[in-house]
């Protein structure tokens, strides 16, 4: 994060924090109990979100209630949220891929063969040409080994391609944890690419819904 961007933070927080506290103390300088109950029901209203507005990227990073984190997305989402963790060219004389990387945030993560090619058509393309495997390890202990077993299609502004393997943060793997990553492709690599042209494999932030 920018300095700038941390300056604007604090000052937003520190305004968010001062509204409730103006109200708190007008509470407390009020008499009768009616009055007070009044005035708790808005603090009481107005704190709710500001709270949640604070935490919210603490949950996303599953620091604290990440089932709470995951949710949040479609609401607040952060800039960097659909960046790719790794990516490399798929290559028709290589079927082994080595990446090491950190996961940011909780919930579902896939990893996809996308095409560069935006006008291939998907929908019409055998899923079960290609098939890989991901083993997921920090140092040489391994955690995760996973294989596809169903393939969908996706096609939207980020690109077209097919989701081979989905995984869960933190249900699956640790959150904010480098770890080492060894993906297999299965299948004629070489025919893949020559009936749709250059593709990518990517690691990447999935959808929650």
């Amino acid at each position: 994060m920018s300095p700038n961007r941390k300056k604007k933070m604090i000052i937003i927080t520190l305004v968010l924090l001062l509204i409730p506290g103006v109200i708190i103390i007008a509470v407390l300088k009020t008499k009768g109990k009616s009055r007070k109950i009044l005035f708790l029901l808005p603090v009481i209203i107005i704190l709710i979100p500001i709270c949640l507005i604070l935490i919210t990227p603490y949950m996303q990073r599953g620091k604290i209630f990440p089932a709470i984190g995951k949710m949040s997305f479609p609401f607040f989402e952060p800039k960097d949220l659909w960046n790719p963790l790794a990516s490399t060219t798929l290559d028709k004389n290589k079927k082994e891929y080595n990446f090491t990387f950190s996961h940011k945030y909780v919930g579902n993560h896939d990893i996809e063969i996308r095409f560069s090619n935006k006008n291939v058509d998907v929908w019409k393309i055998n899923k079960k040409e290609l098939e890989l495997t991901a083993i997921f390890q920090d140092g040489k202990k391994q955690l995760l080994s996973k294989k596809t077993t169903y393939v969908s299609r996706f096609k939207g502004l980020r690109g077209n391609g097919f989701i081979y393997i989905r995984y869960s943060l933190p249900d699956d793997l640790p959150i904010n944890q480098r770890l080492n990553v060894k993906i297999t492709v299965n299948g004629d690599i070489e025919k893949f690419i020559n009936k749709y042209g250059d593709s990518r494999i990517i690691i990447k932030k999935g959808s929650d819904l």
